[in-house]
Protein backbone atom coordinates (compact mmCIF):
# COMPACT_ATOMS: atom_id res chain seq x y z
CA UNK A 1 0.00 0.00 0.00
CA UNK A 2 2.47 2.68 -1.07
CA UNK A 3 0.63 3.80 -4.33
CA UNK A 4 -0.78 7.23 -2.95
CA UNK A 5 2.32 7.63 -1.00
CA UNK A 6 4.74 7.76 -4.24
CA UNK A 7 1.78 10.03 -6.25
CA UNK A 8 2.24 12.44 -3.08
CA UNK A 9 6.42 11.68 -3.64
CA UNK A 10 6.74 11.30 0.29
CA UNK A 11 7.61 8.62 2.62
CA UNK A 12 4.96 6.09 4.41
CA UNK A 13 6.08 7.59 7.61
CA UNK A 14 5.41 11.10 6.62
CA UNK A 15 2.95 13.21 9.11
CA UNK A 16 0.02 14.78 8.13
CA UNK A 17 1.71 17.93 7.67
CA UNK A 18 4.73 16.72 5.67
CA UNK A 19 1.36 15.27 3.26
CA UNK A 20 -0.57 18.41 3.21
CA UNK A 21 2.96 20.18 2.68
CA UNK A 22 3.46 17.91 -0.20
CA UNK A 23 0.13 18.20 -1.64
CA UNK A 24 -0.03 22.13 -1.61
CA UNK A 25 3.77 21.97 -3.74
CA UNK A 26 2.66 19.62 -5.74
CA UNK A 27 -0.86 21.44 -6.75
CA UNK A 28 0.61 24.37 -7.43
CA UNK A 29 3.06 23.20 -9.77
CA UNK A 30 0.73 20.77 -11.99
CA UNK A 31 -2.28 23.16 -11.54
CA UNK A 32 -4.36 23.27 -15.25
CA UNK A 33 -4.31 27.12 -14.77
CA UNK A 34 -0.23 26.84 -15.02
CA UNK A 35 -0.58 23.94 -17.63
CA UNK A 36 -2.89 25.49 -20.16
CA UNK A 37 -3.41 22.21 -22.54
CA UNK A 38 -0.75 20.67 -21.05
CA UNK A 39 -2.49 16.84 -20.90
CA UNK A 40 0.43 15.69 -18.77
CA UNK A 41 0.22 18.01 -16.40
CA UNK A 42 -3.67 17.47 -16.28
CA UNK A 43 -2.97 14.16 -15.69
CA UNK A 44 -0.46 14.02 -12.89
CA UNK A 45 -2.81 17.15 -11.06
CA UNK A 46 -5.75 14.20 -10.84
CA UNK A 47 -3.10 12.07 -9.84
CA UNK A 48 -2.30 14.61 -6.77
CA UNK A 49 -5.82 15.07 -5.83
CA UNK A 50 -6.83 11.74 -5.70
CA UNK A 51 -4.19 10.71 -3.62
CA UNK A 52 -4.52 13.31 -0.84
CA UNK A 53 -8.37 12.29 -0.67
CA UNK A 54 -7.57 9.49 0.60
CA UNK A 55 -3.97 10.76 2.62
CA UNK A 56 -5.44 14.17 3.43
CA UNK A 57 -7.50 12.20 6.11
CA UNK A 58 -6.54 10.54 8.89
CA UNK A 59 -9.03 7.94 9.18
CA UNK A 60 -8.87 7.44 5.24
CA UNK A 61 -5.10 6.79 5.61
CA UNK A 62 -5.20 4.41 8.39
CA UNK A 63 -7.96 2.30 6.34
CA UNK A 64 -5.42 2.54 3.41
CA UNK A 65 -2.65 1.05 5.34
CA UNK A 66 -4.66 -1.97 7.00
CA UNK A 67 -5.47 -2.68 3.49
CA UNK A 68 -8.90 -1.84 3.73
CA UNK A 69 -9.50 0.10 1.31
CA UNK A 70 -8.13 0.72 -2.41
CA UNK A 71 -6.41 3.58 -4.31
CA UNK A 72 -9.57 5.00 -4.84
CA UNK A 73 -11.11 5.02 -1.22
CA UNK A 74 -12.95 2.39 -2.14
CA UNK A 75 -14.12 -0.98 0.49
CA UNK A 76 -11.52 -4.08 -0.58
CA UNK A 77 -13.45 -7.07 -0.56
CA UNK A 78 -13.66 -8.72 2.64
CA UNK A 79 -12.26 -12.64 3.35
CA UNK A 80 -14.51 -12.98 6.95
CA UNK A 81 -17.56 -14.02 5.98
CA UNK A 82 -19.01 -11.61 8.63
CA UNK A 83 -18.40 -8.33 6.78
CA UNK A 84 -20.60 -5.98 8.31
CA UNK A 85 -18.70 -6.39 12.21
CA UNK A 86 -15.53 -6.51 10.72
CA UNK A 87 -15.88 -2.90 8.21
CA UNK A 88 -17.32 -1.13 11.26
CA UNK A 89 -14.57 -2.87 13.53
CA UNK A 90 -12.08 -1.67 11.32
CA UNK A 91 -13.83 1.70 10.79
CA UNK A 92 -13.94 2.03 14.73
CA UNK A 93 -10.51 1.10 15.35
CA UNK A 94 -9.53 4.21 12.70
CA UNK A 95 -11.36 6.41 14.36
CA UNK A 96 -9.85 6.41 17.81
CA UNK A 97 -6.12 6.74 16.34
CA UNK A 98 -7.30 9.59 14.21
CA UNK A 99 -8.84 12.44 14.07
CA UNK A 100 -12.60 12.65 13.54
CA UNK A 101 -12.93 14.88 9.95
CA UNK A 102 -12.66 11.58 7.16
CA UNK A 103 -13.22 11.55 3.73
CA UNK A 104 -14.45 8.79 1.40
CA UNK A 105 -14.23 8.39 -2.33
CA UNK A 106 -16.73 9.21 -4.69
CA UNK A 107 -17.04 9.22 -8.67
CA UNK A 108 -18.09 13.24 -8.31
CA UNK A 109 -15.76 15.83 -10.44
CA UNK A 110 -13.39 17.93 -8.54
CA UNK A 111 -14.07 22.08 -8.73
CA UNK A 112 -11.41 24.53 -8.33
CA UNK A 113 -12.70 27.96 -8.05
CA UNK A 114 -13.95 30.32 -4.94
CA UNK A 115 -16.38 32.81 -4.03
CA UNK A 116 -19.61 31.20 -5.72
CA UNK A 117 -21.71 32.16 -2.69
CA UNK A 118 -25.58 31.50 -3.19
CA UNK A 119 -24.39 29.70 -6.45
CA UNK A 120 -26.60 26.51 -7.09
CA UNK A 121 -25.60 23.47 -9.09
CA UNK A 122 -27.80 22.08 -12.15
CA UNK A 123 -27.81 18.00 -11.22
CA UNK A 124 -26.06 16.24 -9.27
CA UNK A 125 -26.63 12.40 -8.69
CA UNK A 126 -26.27 10.88 -5.80
CA UNK A 127 -25.69 7.40 -4.99
CA UNK A 128 -26.76 4.50 -2.68
CA UNK A 129 -24.16 3.57 0.11
CA UNK A 130 -24.24 -0.22 0.65
CA UNK A 131 -21.54 -0.04 2.91
CA UNK A 132 -22.88 1.94 5.36
CA UNK A 133 -23.30 0.47 8.62
CA UNK A 134 -24.91 3.50 10.62
CA UNK A 135 -27.54 4.28 13.26
CA UNK A 136 -29.56 4.91 10.12
CA UNK A 137 -29.67 1.54 9.36
CA UNK A 138 -33.78 1.50 8.79
CA UNK A 139 -33.50 4.89 6.48
CA UNK A 140 -31.91 4.63 2.50
CA UNK A 141 -28.24 6.50 2.87
CA UNK A 142 -27.21 8.04 -0.18
CA UNK A 143 -23.45 9.12 -0.61
CA UNK A 144 -22.90 12.74 -2.47
CA UNK A 145 -19.71 14.73 -3.54
CA UNK A 146 -19.97 18.80 -3.11
CA UNK A 147 -17.51 21.43 -3.77
CA UNK A 148 -15.11 23.01 -1.16
CA UNK A 149 -16.30 26.13 -1.17
CA UNK A 150 -19.79 25.00 -1.30
CA UNK A 151 -18.71 23.30 1.96
CA UNK A 152 -17.55 25.87 3.34
CA UNK A 153 -20.12 28.97 2.36
CA UNK A 154 -23.34 27.17 1.68
CA UNK A 155 -25.16 26.01 -0.99
CA UNK A 156 -28.60 24.30 -2.50
CA UNK A 157 -28.17 20.96 -4.57
CA UNK A 158 -31.03 19.83 -6.90
CA UNK A 159 -30.42 15.71 -6.72
CA UNK A 160 -31.69 12.82 -8.89
CA UNK A 161 -31.99 9.42 -6.86
CA UNK A 162 -31.31 5.89 -8.22
CA UNK A 163 -35.08 5.64 -9.37
CA UNK A 164 -35.14 9.53 -10.92
CA UNK A 165 -36.57 11.01 -8.66
CA UNK A 166 -35.58 14.72 -7.83
CA UNK A 167 -34.89 16.53 -4.43
CA UNK A 168 -33.73 20.14 -3.34
CA UNK A 169 -31.34 19.57 -0.29
CA UNK A 170 -30.02 22.98 1.30
CA UNK A 171 -26.39 22.24 2.43
CA UNK A 172 -25.80 24.21 5.63
CA UNK A 173 -22.07 26.69 5.74
CA UNK A 174 -19.79 24.58 7.53
CA UNK A 175 -20.95 20.96 6.41
CA UNK A 176 -17.84 18.63 6.98
CA UNK A 177 -16.91 15.23 5.15
CA UNK A 178 -18.92 12.49 6.92
CA UNK A 179 -21.37 14.51 8.24
CA UNK A 180 -25.04 12.92 7.55
CA UNK A 181 -27.85 15.12 5.94
CA UNK A 182 -31.39 14.17 7.12
CA UNK A 183 -33.70 14.49 4.11
CA UNK A 184 -37.57 14.24 5.31
CA UNK A 185 -39.13 13.91 1.69
CA UNK A 186 -39.81 10.24 1.00
CA UNK A 187 -37.15 8.41 -0.92
CA UNK A 188 -37.02 5.33 -2.91
CA UNK A 189 -39.04 3.35 -0.16
CA UNK A 190 -41.57 6.16 0.52
CA UNK A 191 -39.63 6.77 3.90
CA UNK A 192 -37.00 10.21 4.69
CA UNK A 193 -33.43 8.95 3.60
CA UNK A 194 -29.71 10.44 4.57
CA UNK A 195 -26.88 11.72 2.85
CA UNK A 196 -24.02 11.14 3.74
CA UNK A 197 -21.06 14.25 2.64
CA UNK A 198 -17.96 14.08 1.49
CA UNK A 199 -15.99 17.35 0.65
CA UNK A 200 -13.57 17.68 -1.99
CA UNK A 201 -10.09 18.83 -1.20
CA UNK A 202 -9.13 21.99 -3.08
CA UNK A 203 -5.54 22.65 -4.18
CA UNK A 204 -5.22 25.71 -2.47
CA UNK A 205 -7.73 26.10 0.78
CA UNK A 206 -7.27 23.62 3.80
CA UNK A 207 -9.77 24.42 6.79
CA UNK A 208 -9.01 24.23 10.04
CA UNK A 209 -11.70 24.07 12.14
CA UNK A 210 -13.47 27.85 11.17
CA UNK A 211 -10.58 28.98 10.15
CA UNK A 212 -9.59 28.52 5.96
CA UNK A 213 -5.31 28.75 5.51
CA UNK A 214 -3.59 29.69 2.01
CA UNK A 215 -0.17 29.60 1.08
CA UNK A 216 0.78 32.52 -0.86
CA UNK A 217 4.01 32.76 -2.59
CA UNK A 218 5.66 35.64 -2.85
CA UNK A 219 9.24 37.09 -3.72
CA UNK A 220 12.31 38.09 -1.72
CA UNK A 221 11.73 41.49 -2.42
CA UNK A 222 8.21 41.65 -1.68
CA UNK A 223 9.22 40.47 1.39
CA UNK A 224 12.08 43.00 2.41
CA UNK A 225 9.89 45.87 1.22
CA UNK A 226 5.75 44.44 1.63
CA UNK A 227 2.98 44.79 -0.64
CA UNK A 228 -0.58 44.44 -0.73
CA UNK A 229 -1.46 41.48 -3.29
CA UNK A 230 -5.11 40.12 -4.38
CA UNK A 231 -5.45 36.92 -3.18
CA UNK A 232 -8.67 34.36 -3.31
CA UNK A 233 -10.71 33.75 -0.08
CA UNK A 234 -14.15 31.16 -0.32
CA UNK A 235 -15.88 34.71 -0.53
CA UNK A 236 -14.32 36.51 -3.37
CA UNK A 237 -11.26 38.11 -3.68
CA UNK A 238 -9.64 40.19 -1.59
CA UNK A 239 -6.48 41.95 -0.84
CA UNK A 240 -3.74 41.32 1.60
CA UNK A 241 -0.93 43.26 3.19
CA UNK A 242 2.43 41.28 3.40
CA UNK A 243 3.97 43.38 6.10
CA UNK A 244 7.50 44.79 4.63
CA UNK A 245 10.52 42.25 6.50
CA UNK A 246 8.33 39.49 6.77
CA UNK A 247 9.44 35.96 6.98
CA UNK A 248 9.04 32.70 5.15
CA UNK A 249 6.22 30.96 7.55
CA UNK A 250 5.00 34.40 8.74
CA UNK A 251 0.98 34.27 9.28
CA UNK A 252 -1.05 37.02 8.34
CA UNK A 253 -4.86 37.18 9.23
CA UNK A 254 -7.24 38.61 6.83
CA UNK A 255 -10.51 38.75 9.65
CA UNK A 256 -14.03 37.54 9.18
CA UNK A 257 -12.53 35.85 5.45
CA UNK A 258 -13.30 32.46 6.95
CA UNK A 259 -16.63 30.66 7.95
CA UNK A 260 -19.77 32.00 8.46
CA UNK A 261 -22.78 31.05 10.35
CA UNK A 262 -25.46 33.53 9.58
CA UNK A 263 -24.79 36.76 10.38
CA UNK A 264 -22.03 36.63 12.50
CA UNK A 265 -18.20 36.22 10.93
CA UNK A 266 -16.48 33.17 13.44
CA UNK A 267 -13.65 32.30 11.37
CA UNK A 268 -10.73 34.43 9.50
CA UNK A 269 -8.70 33.60 6.72
CA UNK A 270 -4.84 32.96 7.57
CA UNK A 271 -2.48 33.29 4.42
CA UNK A 272 0.76 31.57 4.91
CA UNK A 273 3.69 33.31 3.35
CA UNK A 274 5.52 31.51 1.52
CA UNK A 275 9.00 32.69 0.03
CA UNK A 276 10.06 31.51 -3.67
CA UNK A 277 13.45 32.22 -5.62
CA UNK A 278 13.17 33.21 -9.27
CA UNK A 279 14.59 30.47 -11.71
CA UNK A 280 16.74 32.54 -13.80
CA UNK A 281 19.68 34.97 -11.60
CA UNK A 282 20.80 37.82 -13.99
CA UNK A 283 24.43 39.04 -13.88
CA UNK A 284 22.94 42.08 -12.10
CA UNK A 285 21.27 40.44 -8.95
CA UNK A 286 24.27 38.05 -8.78
CA UNK A 287 26.96 41.07 -8.54
CA UNK A 288 24.39 42.53 -6.43
CA UNK A 289 23.95 39.61 -3.97
CA UNK A 290 27.35 38.92 -3.64
CA UNK A 291 27.84 42.58 -1.91
CA UNK A 292 25.19 41.41 0.17
CA UNK A 293 26.95 38.65 1.53
CA UNK A 294 29.82 41.12 2.74
CA UNK A 295 27.98 43.83 4.18
CA UNK A 296 25.00 41.22 5.55
CA UNK A 297 26.48 38.25 6.42
CA UNK A 298 24.31 35.94 8.76
CA UNK A 299 24.16 32.24 9.28
CA UNK A 300 20.12 31.09 9.56
CA UNK A 301 21.64 27.52 10.45
CA UNK A 302 22.63 27.97 13.85
CA UNK A 303 20.55 25.56 15.54
CA UNK A 304 22.03 22.80 13.24
CA UNK A 305 25.49 24.02 14.22
CA UNK A 306 24.89 23.61 17.81
CA UNK A 307 23.51 20.46 17.27
CA UNK A 308 26.31 19.19 15.09
CA UNK A 309 29.19 21.07 17.79
CA UNK A 310 26.72 18.84 21.09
Amino acid sequence: MSELYRKLRIEVTASQADIRRAYHKLALMYHPDRNLGDKLAEAEFKNIVSAFEVLGDPKQRALYDLGRIDDQGRPLPRRSCDTTRSADNDEKSAASSTEKQSSQKDTTSHHDKGGDAGKTSSRDNIYFDETAKTAYMREKQYRMSIDFVEACIGTTKHVRLPNKAEFKINIPAGVKTEQRLRVKSPGVNGKPFVVKIRVEPHPLFTRQGEDIHLEVPVTPYECYFGVELDVPTIHGPAKVVIPANAKDGDEITMKHKGLRRGFEAHGHQIVVVRVVLPNVWPDSVKTAMADWRKLAPYNPRGKIMRLLAG
